[in-house]
């Protein structure tokens, strides 16, 4: 991985799929689906998450604590990347 952040990645992952931009600070606890991630784009976010963090996600991790807002989804992701 990189020098940047795990939110930092995220924020570009986020950015990338909504073509919104994405500030980690100010929007940390804003529902994924207000930042514009549907359910196609949240499919799409977790190929490029198992991709970019070489992390398996299984289906019972996808629920409102680890896909809910962008500080649930950082810790989540920051914990796959330690197992």
């Amino acid at each position: 991985m990189n020098s940047t952040t795990v939110a930092e990645q995220l924020c570009q992952l986020v950015s990338s799929i909504t073509a919104k931009p994405i500030q980690a600070e100010a929007e940390m606890d804003v529902p994924l689906r207000d930042l514009g991630l549907s359910s196609l784009r949240m499919i799409q976010l977790i190929g490029d998450l198992e991709s970019t963090f070489q992390i398996r996600i299984n289906d019972d991790d996808v629920d409102e604590e680890n896909f809910g807002t962008l500080s649930g989804l950082i810790q989540f992701v920051e914990e796959k990347t330690k197992s």
